[in-house]
């Protein structure tokens, strides 16, 4: 009997393709559940979506499964508790479909935006919108969405030509000296929008020579507008922008909020 349940726990490993457990004095035959892939983590692999569901145990008791902060799941068996801590795996974006009525007075830009993006496990909400609204601040033909934070050699919005040849290389947050040097060279026009502090970029600026410097364009939001905003958008959001005389209103809902656009230049 006990070689059979080794076997069978021997066979489940192999078709799950990911782990194997016991007790040390008994073997478990257990068997992995599909879940709700929106209830719990994802994974690429089909066979890790959603991590890991109930276990069946031999004698009818179920196991409950806990999730700890971050990424491990651990499950339990009551009364004799058996606890299996998955390794971590890397959580794949969540999707927001946000769908944008642009007005960009300033530049006489008038678009009507329907925009998918995927929120990094480790970008906040803050950069996420920063990103969003340079998106539509600098709006134009061959604009597009980067791989954002799961790549660190492209910028998090960027515009082409026709021929893919990059012509505006657009920053979020704080990038460090080095990389505004690179990425001042790389294009003809560089822009920064950032939710932080801008005295930080300019700091950043005093550390070393960077190419062009007066030409790279800093814009700042404000950390007290962007979080309000986020409070009001979920992941299926529909936005009216309008940036008029330096001023940005946004509504989402039945909520609207403003913040002035203010442009800085690193040799302030």
């Amino acid at each position: 009997m006990r070689g059979a349940l080794g076997s069978a726990l021997s066979a489940l490993a192999e078709r799950s393709g990911v782990m194997s457990f016991g007790t040390g004095r008994e073997t478990i035959d257990a068997d992995i559940a599909r879940t709700n892939k929106q209830e719990l983590g994802q994974s690429s692999d089909p066979r890790l979506s959603g991590l890991f569901g109930g276990i069946e145990v031999a004698g009818g008791a179920k196991a409950a499964w806990h999730r700890k902060p971050g990424h491990a799941v651990q499950l339990a068996r009551e009364p004799r508790a058996i606890q299996v801590e998955c390794a971590a795996v890397a959580l794949s974006a969540t999707v927001y479909h946000l769908q944008i009525e642009l007005s960009d007075v300033d530049r006489g830009v008038y678009e009507a935006l329907d925009l998918r993006l995927g929120r990094h496990p480790s970008e906040t909400m803050r950069y996420l919108l920063t990103r969003v609204i340079a998106y539509c601040l600098c709006y134009e033909e061959g604009i597009a969405f980067s791989k954002g934070l799961s790549t660190t050699e492209e910028p998090a919005v960027w515009v082409k030509d026709l021929q893919g040849t990059l012509r505006v290389w657009i920053e979020v947050g704080t990038p460090s000296a080095d990389r505004l040097h690179k990425a001042s060279k790389a294009s003809p026009r560089l822009v920064v929008f950032t939710h932080n502090d801008p005295d930080l970029l300019k700091a950043a600026a005093r550390e070393r020579s960077i190419h062009k410097a007066d030409n790279i364009e800093v814009y700042a939001l404000d950390g007290g507008f962007l979080d309000a905003l986020a409070a009001a958008t979920d992941r299926n959001a529909k936005w009216t922008l309008v940036h008029t005389e330096g001023m940005l209103y946004v509504t989402s809902g039945e909520e609207s909020f403003s913040t002035p656009v203010v442009r800085h230049t690193l040799g302030d």
